[in-house]
């Protein structure tokens, strides 16, 4: 289950279509509410995949307290800074989400959250998120690639 299966898909569809007709008759304030339109629809997306690379995936907070990355191994890499930044995190990924409505061009919705996720994932890594390489178990002696 995604953030986003609460919705009726025949409404991400009608913002994408308002969003396609605005852009295809250049209509730039039809274009610009639409786009703003989808951006809110989305918004707790970016929300959940953040949570999702804090949690583990659990909708619990495993090692994080106020921002600050309080030691326990959380699979996540924090970067340089020494500390977990949930605000700049969150901000990171909403200006991905923005960024992935903006590139998207395929007129059906059903794959944009999949493609939404990996800008948002793409970014997160990018603001120095990274998560902990799996370390191999000496029962798996195979090619490391």
């Amino acid at each position: 289950m995604t953030a986003l299966d609460h919705r009726p898909p025949a409404t991400d569809q009608a913002l994408w279509d308002a969003l396609h007709r605005a852009t295809r008759d250049q209509l730039a304030i039809e274009r610009a509410r639409a786009e703003d339109a989808l951006f809110r629809h989305y918004l707790p997306l970016a929300g959940a995949v953040v949570r999702s690379r804090t949690t583990g995936g659990s909708g619990i907070d495993s090692g994080i307290d106020n921002g600050i990355d309080n030691g326990i191994d959380n699979g996540i890499d924090s970067g340089a800074r020494g500390g977990f930044d949930r605000q700049g995190a969150e901000q990171a990924a909403e200006v991905a989400l923005a960024r992935a409505i903006l590139d998207w061009n395929d007129p059906h919705a059903e794959r944009f959250e999949s493609f939404a996720r990996l800008i948002i994932n793409r970014e997160l890594r990018a603001f120095g998120w990274r998560t902990r390489p799996r370390t191999r178990s000496a029962a798996n002696t195979g090619p490391a690639w």
